[in-house]
């Protein structure tokens, strides 16, 4: 399969490899991260088994950005689709042993194989570019139409990293001490930022915001009536306005309920560049699971208006659950995407076994 993939932080060495396994009667990525490999002791900083659902994924091929970031490409199918090439991701600041960045599609193949031979997309590859340390570029095989050795080629790219690459920086602050006890007569002159102060025009930003809670940006974040405009698929996604469990009103949207299903549900949202973007929503998660592990999974997510994941927002499982209708109220700012179009998405997976519902209600976005 593809090569073992070594990244030199300073701090610590890292090799990431995949390879295919069979996990849930389909084949699973199984992938891992080995850190200090020539310095030792070699250990398994963390490793895991993706395979969401009963979709066939192979051929993988991991990477990992400046940042550290880790990626990895694989070809998907099964007996309702034709082979696709996808990829999901990881932050290095989400919770170790997770691809929590979820899944994308780079491209979805519109024919199958015919032809055997035991061959698939031998030269398959994922790999960082050499000028900015942090886009991805994946390249696998796929069929236009279903023909026997007829592949074509599709390569792509996708970026994982919000900003520079961190290793760059992490030098240039150890410089800076160096040079700070000469220019210490500089930060004497604190009476200059005395007109800082001046600038009493600070309350202008604070009248900015001051019109913008008013105005909200999602349609039917109640929930009442329907689901629309909500853009709702998946055999994981629900929506109801039967009155058990509202947090208000009598409709809300619920996600998992059966085992091995995703699902997600989506609104396309315009953000302006006054607004204060607080995204605010209700939540509610019963289960049968423990508490211990995570096992069914709810992400909020933002997607570009083409699907393409940009940040996951919050995730949460089977280990935040209470009893059904005991919601709580989550806040997170949308700063970063103002003057904006985005989707702001709701995605769940479950596992096999055990059942968990998730439940969403009164979502707003100001």
């Amino acid at each position: 399969m593809f090569r073992l993939a070594y990244r030199n932080f300073g701090n610590h060495e890292s090799v990431v490899g995949t390879y295919s396994v069979s996990s849930g009667g389909v084949a699973g990525l199984r992938w891992f991260e080995l850190r200090n490999v020539t310095s030792g002791p070699v250990t398994v900083y963390q490793q895991s088994t993706y395979q969401p659902d009963t979709t066939w994924r192979w051929m993988g091929s991991a990477a990992m950005d400046g940042q550290g970031n880790l990626a990895i490409g694989f070809s998907a199918s099964s007996s309702s689709i034709h082979p696709q090439l996808r990829y999901a991701g990881r932050l290095a600041t989400d919770p170790i042993n997770a691809l929590t960045q979820g899944e994308a599609h780079l491209y979805d193949g519109a024919g199958s194989q015919t032809g055997s031979g035991n061959r698939w997309g031998d030269y398959s590859s994922l790999t960082i570019d050499p000028v900015d340390d942090a886009t991805f570029w994946y390249t696998n095989e796929y069929y236009s139409s279903t023909a026997s050795y007829n592949w074509r080629t599709r390569i792509g790219s996708f970026k994982l990293a919000t900003g520079a690459p961190t290793p760059t920086p992490t030098p240039t602050p150890t410089a800076t001490p160096v040079a700070t006890p000469t220019p210490t007569p500089t930060i004497s002159p604190t009476p200059t930022p005395r007109p800082t102060a001046t600038p009493t025009p600070t309350p202008t930003p604070t009248a900015t915001p001051t019109p913008t809670p008013s105005t909200e940006l999602i349609a039917n974040g109640a929930l009442e009536a329907s689901i629309s405009p909500w853009i709702l698929s998946g055999s994981g996604a629900f929506y109801t306005n039967n009155g058990n469990y509202p947090h208000g009103g009598t409709g809300y949207m619920y996600f998992g309920v059966n085992n091995n299903v995703t699902g997600q549900v989506y609104q396309t949202v315009t953000i302006p560049t006054t607004a204060t973007a607080n995204l605010t929503f209700w939540f509610n998660c019963s289960s049968s699971e423990g508490i211990t592990t995570a096992y069914d999974f709810l992400y909020v997510e933002v997607r570009s208006t083409s699907g393409a994941l940009l940040q996951t927002v919050a995730t949460y499982s089977n280990r935040d659950k209470t009893t059904p209708g005991n919601y709580s109220q989550k806040s997170f700012s949308l700063a970063s995407y103002r003057g904006q179009t985005i989707r702001l998405q709701f995605r769940s997976t479950t596992d096999f076994s055990l059942s968990t519902t998730f439940r969403m209600d009164d979502v707003s976005l100001r």
